[in-house]
C-alpha cells in the first residue's frame, strides 16, 4: 500500500492538500487562543521576591503605637489578601523648613507630625511581555506613590527603596 495515492490521497483516505489546510487552521486557532486569553503570558511568568520599603511623612504620632499592634499584617487590595505583608515599620522625626533668626532657612523637628517607614515583602509574577513590578494593582518602583493597605493600616507614603530575588 502507497503512503500517496494517485488521486492524493493519504493512505487512500485523506486528501493531502486537506490535510495540509486542516492542521493550519487548528494551528492558527491553538495560537490565537495561546496569544488573546493570557495562556501565554502565564507559561513563561516567574515569582519574584521583592522587598520595598514607604515612607509617609508628616503624619499624628499616635499612628505609630496604633501601627505597631498591626504588624506584621497581610496586604490588602479591593477587600482581598495579596501575597505579601508588611513586615515592619519604623518612626522618624518629621522635619520642617522654618526661617531662622538670620533669615536664613533651617530644618528643625516638627514636634506634633512624625514619619513612618514601612517594610513590606510581597511575591510578585512577572511575564516577559510585562516589564513592571505590581502587587494588587500598584507598581512598585522608587519615588513612585503607593498606599500600604492591610486590614489595619491604610496609609499613603513614597517608594523609598526596592530589593528583589527570583524564586523561580
Amino acid at each position: 500500500m502507497k503512503i500517496v495515492d494517485e488521486k492524493g490521497k493519504l493512505f487512500g483516505a485523506v486528501n493531502l492538500v486537506d490535510l495540509v489546510v486542516l492542521i493550519l487552521v487548528i494551528g492558527g486557532i491553538a495560537l490565537a487562543v495561546w496569544k488573546f486569553t493570557g495562556v501565554s503570558d502565564t507559561f513563561f511568568a516567574k515569582k519574584v521576591q521583592i522587598t520595598y520599603t514607604v515612607k509617609a511623612e508628616g503624619l499624628d504620632p499616635e499612628l505609630y503605637e496604633q501601627t505597631l499592634k498591626h504588624v506584621p499584617s497581610t496586604l490588602m487590595a479591593a477587600g482581598e489578601k495579596l501575597p505579601g505583608q508588611i513586615t515592619g515599620v519604623t518612626k522618624q522625626p518629621h522635619m520642617v523648613c522654618v526661617l531662622g533668626e538670620d533669615g536664613q532657612p533651617i530644618w528643625v523637628e516638627d514636634p506634633y507630625h512624625i514619619d513612618l517607614t514601612f517594610t513590606v515583602e510581597a511575591t510578585v509574577t512577572e511575564t516577559t511581555n510585562v516589564l513592571m513590578t505590581q502587587v494588587g494593582t500598584q507598581e512598585v518602583r522608587i519615588g513612585k506613590k503607593h498606599i500600604v493597605k492591610s486590614e489595619y493600616i491604610e496609609v499613603e507614603g513614597i517608594i523609598t527603596g526596592l530589593e528583589r530575588s527570583e524564586e523561580s
